[in-house]
């Protein structure tokens, strides 16, 4: 159960890996302004390089070609800040209140759920029912113990089948106490037990049932 407390269900990362994003969305917009903003300072720096000036024509390429890759930096900057801009100021501003409070919610409708799921008690249906009726058949039943003998004065004999033709047939003598169902007889045994027994195991059962 502690394990399941503290597995975080999928809503809920889903709902932390948009936060995720959102943020990271708004911390790379606040990176590509100050790369855009350092490199106008550069500029800067380098046009005061220029004005004061005293320096030769080999110099003057350099400042030139440093300026040029800082623009074109500044250019790659640029475009990918407009971009996310665009994103940042259509979806992710108007959203990011919604998104927040819908986390919220999602965590604690989850825990809410595992506290419920740890302490719910669940009433068997189907199974109960299944259950309940079998124990109330078993009560029903009579023990062999407390059948009332209705003794018949004749004995019949059981026997024991076998699979193997050439065993015979060996049985000992009964007495049929009564009767459970159409297949089922509660007998007394030669030996004073009691048992139920199948009608296809007794021998002489038509003479039995006109004797009664």
């Amino acid at each position: 159960m502690k394990e399941m407390k503290n597995k975080m269900c999928q809503a809920t990362k889903y709902s932390e890996q948009l936060l995720e994003i959102y943020n990271n969305i708004n911390s790379e917009v606040r990176r590509l302004c100050a790369e855009v903003n350092t490199a106008d300072l550069y500029d800067l720096d380098m046009l005061h390089i220029i004005e004061k000036g005293g320096f030769n024509a080999c110099e003057g390429y350099k400042l030139a070609k440093m300026i040029h890759e800082n623009r074109v930096e500044r250019r790659k900057a640029k475009n990918e800040l407009e971009t996310l801009k665009q994103l940042k100021n259509n979806f992710v501003d108007k959203n990011m209140e919604l998104l927040n409070k819908t986390h919220q919610d999602v965590v604690r409708r989850d825990i809410i759920l595992k506290d419920l799921t740890e302490r719910k008690v669940y009433n068997l249906r189907v199974i109960g029912r299944e259950v309940e009726e079998q124990s109330q058949i078993h009560t029903q039943l009579t023990p062999i113990e407390t059948v009332k003998p209705k003794v018949v004065n004749t004995t019949i004999k059981t026997q024991t089948i076998s699979s193997n033709p050439k065993c015979k047939n060996s049985g000992e003598e009964i007495q049929i106490m009564n009767q459970i169902d159409s297949k089922h007889y509660v007998v007394k045994r030669k030996n004073g037990g009691m048992q139920i027994m199948n009608s296809k195991n007794i021998l002489n059962l038509e003479y039995y049932q006109s004797a009664k």
